[in-house]
């Protein structure tokens, strides 16, 4: 037997008992199911008339009038989402993060406010104040302060049209812990119903 088959068949015995570490499942590392945010939710939110809100706790007044055109903060634990739609269904999407919102495009207006989180949870409260864990929760680090980042298209559409039975309106809520208070703030122009929520 040749010098170069004898050491192929020593090298694979030596593979062969080797340790299979895939096969010891348990000492690998596990994965994060969701890295950097938790699983995203959507659904639809009942308005009338035309709002709805994030909750975070009790310290919140919804009689507070006025917003920036699309946000306004009603205490330390709520925000008040302005909607185009008087009466009807509107579609959110809400994403909780770890850092930062990335910017998102094709969205009409979009705006940002703080919240804070008494407990372990935000959540959407529609204008009936019917609460919908359903739809997620924001406060993806516990209790503490939050940055919301509130987005919206086809609220003019949804005004001009009163009450609907199928959503016309869109929003996407992110939200992320912050260390500080920062006042509400536009991120872009407002849109038509938006100039007369910021007026009114």
């Amino acid at each position: 037997m040749s010098p170069l088959v004898v050491l192929s068949a020593v090298h694979d015995g030596i593979r062969m008992l080797a340790p299979r570490w895939d096969y010891f499942w348990w000492i690998r590392p596990k994965r994060v199911a969701y890295p950097g945010r938790m699983p995203n939710r959507s659904g639809l939110i009942h308005v009338n008339p035309c709002r709805y809100y994030l909750v975070g706790g009790p310290d919140y007044d919804m009689s507070i009038d006025g917003s920036n055109g699309l946000v306004a903060a009603i205490g330390e634990n709520g925000v008040k989402v302005m909607c185009g739609t008087d009466m009807g269904p509107v579609r959110v999407l809400l994403r909780a993060l770890t850092g930062v919102a990335k910017t998102e495009p094709d969205w009409d207006t979009v705006a940002e406010v703080d919240i804070v989180a008494s407990e372990n949870w935000i959540r959407v409260m529609s204008s009936e104040l019917e609460m919908r864990p359903d739809l997620g929760n924001l406060a993806c680090s516990g209790p503490g302060r939050y940055r919301v980042r509130v987005h919206a298209r086809g609220r003019d559409d949804a005004s001009r049209r009163g009450f609907v039975e199928e959503p016309v309106e869109e929003h996407l809520l992110e939200a992320w812990p912050v260390d500080s208070a920062t006042p509400a703030a536009l991120m872009t122009d407002l849109d038509d119903v938006g100039v007369r929520f910021a007026a009114s």
